[in-house]
C-alpha cells in the first residue's frame, strides 16, 4: 500500500513479482493500492497495477466501510485527468469478475 501511495514503482514491481501480495487488499480507509496511487497521481504505478491480472478498479464495500469509490471517481475527484481515458477502457482482457461473482 505504501509503495503505491508514494509512487515507488520499483517496489511495486518487486512486490508483484513475489506473487504473495493481494493486489486488491483493502486498508482501514477502504482503499486499495490502485485507489491510493490514483488519488496521489502516480500514473506509472496506476498503469502497472492495471496490467496486473485480477486487479479490480472498484473499492467494494467491506465491513466497516462507509464509502465505496471506484478508481475512476478518485481520479476525477483529485484532478487526475490523464488516468480517466485508460480507466474508462476497463475491463481489460483476462481480468477477473468482481468479488460478487458477476461478470464485469
Amino acid at each position: 500500500m505504501y509503495a503505491s501511495e508514494h509512487g515507488h514503482l520499483d517496489v511495486v514491481e518487486m512486490l508483484l513479482a513475489t506473487q504473495k501480495i493481494n493486489v486488491n487488499g483493502v486498508c482501514v480507509y477502504c482503499e486499495t493500492p490502485l485507489t491510493r496511487a490514483a488519488r496521489r497521481g502516480h500514473f506509472s504505478v496506476v498503469k502497472r497495477l492495471l496490467e496486473e491480472k485480477g486487479v479490480h478498479i472498484a473499492t467494494y464495500v467491506v465491513a466497516g466501510c462507509m464509502d465505496s469509490k471506484t478508481v475512476l471517481s478518485y481520479a476525477s475527484e483529485f484532478g487526475r485527468d490523464a488516468f480517466i481515458p485508460r480507466l474508462q477502457m476497463w475491463p481489460y482482457p483476462g481480468c477477473c469478475a468482481p468479488p460478487d461473482g458477476r461478470e464485469s
